[in-house]
């Protein structure tokens, strides 16, 4: 179930119609650019809102392709946003308060002692490379185009730190779309072995958008591959107080710096392998069972 959004009101969503020309398009933009910069600049120094999407991936279980579907959440304020798992918010108060009171951990590779707590409909408190949520943070400046990941290990302590200077080369398209009463344009780029339609909007003028996307001159309401393995939707907009993660939570942690390459193989890996956590209150004690993970994840990367 989605959470209930409420459409912010201080930015105007328009139904303008628009001549289907790439020429007129891009012209427009450039119109747009240089006679909205210093509004753009002073609606960057105020936004603090949230964007919440819907973000489907195709997936491969036992052979068979099926849909995954989370809720992720963009948190924006001033010039840097932050995208994560929406679930993440209590996932990670309810795992950290967990892991606080356990004293031991046990694993096994007992299938049958797995069966039998599932048989008796035992509650799996944690599961470890099933994504339960996508745990990531993506950190995103828009000044510097600085993109920077942050991961968590095995033991689901964030220690990993991706940083990376990315700048994508978007070409307007003369198509358009209605999303959340927003007129939007369609762009395409191609990045890392996928190429991505997006569909923007110049009403909400921030250069942003899911995932490590953005470059545009409005806000990515939706982007897509074009071999139809993952979209994200923008579902729904709110006004916050504060993002879920700010500048000094990054620059004030101490985490390993690795590359996107292997920031993604060691995500593969620990997808191999599936863990079902259940805790026992009783004597301190959380207990693991580990099989192999009969589902296959794509990843977004597939090249350079």
């Amino acid at each position: 179930m989605y959470p209930e959004m409420k459409i912010i009101e201080w930015i105007p969503a328009k139904n303008s119609k628009m001549k289907k020309s790439v020429s007129i398009i891009n012209s427009l933009l450039l119109l747009f650019l240089s006679a909205k910069a210093q509004s753009i600049k002073e609606t960057q120094n105020s936004a603090i809102f949230r964007i919440i999407y819907r973000a489907e991936q195709q997936a491969i279980k036992n052979g068979d392709p099926f849909v995954i579907t989370d809720t992720m959440a963009l948190d924006i304020e001033n010039s840097y946003s932050v995208y994560y798992d929406w679930r993440l918010r209590t996932i990670d108060s309810t795992d950290n308060s967990n892991f606080l009171k356990m004293k031991r951990l046990r694993f096994s590779t007992d299938k049958q002692e797995l069966e039998r707590r599932l048989e008796l409909n035992m509650k799996v408190d944690e599961t470890i490379g099933g994504r339960k949520a996508e745990t990531a943070y993506i950190f995103k400046e828009r000044l510097s185009n600085e993109v920077i990941t942050l991961g968590r290990d095995n033991d689901l302590k964030y220690k990993y730190k991706v940083a990376e200077s990315i700048v994508l080369d978007w070409e307007i398209l003369a198509d358009t779309a209605t999303i959340l009463n927003y007129h939007c344009m369609k762009a395409v780029t191609q990045f890392r072995g996928r190429r991505y339609y997006a569909w923007f909007t110049i009403d909400i003028p921030i250069n942003d958008g899911p995932w490590k996307f953005h470059g545009l001159p409005g806000m990515i309401m939706k982007i897509e591959d074009s071999d139809n393995v993952f979209c994200m939707t923008a579902i729904g907009l709110e006004k916050i107080d504060s993002p879920i993660l700010k500048v000094n939570d990054i620059l004030n942690n101490t985490f390993e710096t690795i590359d996107y390459k292997l920031f993604n193989k060691l995500k593969q890996n620990k997808y191999q392998k599936v863990g079902y956590g259940f805790y026992e209150s009783s004597n301190s004690i959380i207990f693991f069972y580990n099989i192999n993970n009969p589902i296959t994840y794509p990843e977004m990367e597939i090249g350079e």
